[in-house]
């Protein structure tokens, strides 16, 4: 799989610069939905159109049920594990408390959906990665929720557009 990790941060820089620069001092509901269609055309360009991926979207920011870019995996990148936020329910509900609450980087299988924040009108860091789980070994019940990863801790990998193998090989785990 190839490591995209700094097109996203490229991606991630940009659009909070602009969000808090110059979008948040005034925003509403509206500026944020405007803000969402920005952010789609921005990642498009760093990091979808790149890979070659011309069909697949960034999801906006006010999809309740937003899906994932499968291309797309989030991987830990510590080996002894990261924090996780995981969603109540699916579908998805405002409660990201389950019980299970770290991920070492084998543990589960993560697909891309997009970057998160807790407060929609106010400064964004896009703190974290917002993905879904599309295996976890140890909690297959947990398949298809909705989990939250600390940015600072997520790699991006691509991994082709069928789901295979791309150029630039990464091993899956890193410890620090």
């Amino acid at each position: 799989m190839k490591d995209v990790t700094s097109s996203v941060v490229a991606f991630r820089e940009a659009v909070r610069h602009l969000w808090n620069a110059a979008l948040a001092p005034n925003a509403n509901w509206e500026t944020r939905d405007a803000f969402s269609r920005v952010c789609g055309e921005v990642f498009a360009v760093l990091v979808l159109k790149p890979l070659g991926l011309v069909r697949e979207r960034l999801p906006d920011l006010y999809e309740a049920e937003p899906e994932p870019i499968g291309s797309l995996m989030v991987v830990p990148t510590v080996g002894r594990g990261v924090p996780v936020h995981i969603n109540r329910a699916a579908p998805r509900t405002p409660y990201w408390d389950h019980s299970v609450n770290f991920l070492t980087p084998n543990d589960a299988e993560l697909e891309f959906i997009r970057l998160f924040d807790w407060n929609e009108l106010g400064e964004r860091d896009f703190e974290f990665v917002e993905t879904r789980i599309a295996a976890f070994g140890a909690h297959p019940e947990l398949v298809g929720r909705a989990a939250l990863i600390p940015f600072g801790y997520a790699k991006i990998l691509f991994r082709g557009p069928a789901g295979g193998s791309a150029a630039g090989e990464v091993p899956r785990t890193t410890d620090k």
